[in-house]
């Protein structure tokens, strides 16, 4: 299942659409909104995956993009995907060619 929250700003889409329209068809979604915390961060969009797998805590990395990296300083200092890599995934999920392994 997929969790999926925006901040108020963005309110174009419900991130499960686009969800969808990339391929994500066996995973159960739903949107909700964070809270309007004054000062907190603005056109922010967070996703929670629930998954199985047979890897341990210690080898899941939490992904803190842009300025999301301000929520969560501790886990900031993971290594960058370079852009070709992300470019090539979303190729893949567009043309339906993306699978996935959840026991990997």
């Amino acid at each position: 299942s997929v969790y999926f929250t925006t901040t108020h700003d963005l309110d174009a889409v419900f991130p499960a659409t686009a969800a969808r329209q990339l391929g994500w068809l066996g995973a159960a979604l739903i949107c909700g909104n964070e809270m309007p915390v004054q000062g907190s961060l603005q056109q922010c969009v967070r996703i929670m995956l629930h998954w199985n797998t047979r890897k341990r805590q210690e080898e899941i990395h939490h992904v803190y993009l842009r300025d999301a990296q301000s929520l969560r300083p501790d886990r900031s200092n993971i290594p960058a995907v370079p852009a070709e890599e992300l470019e090539a995934v979303l190729e893949l999920a567009e043309a339906g060619l993306l699978k996935s392994r959840p026991w990997a």
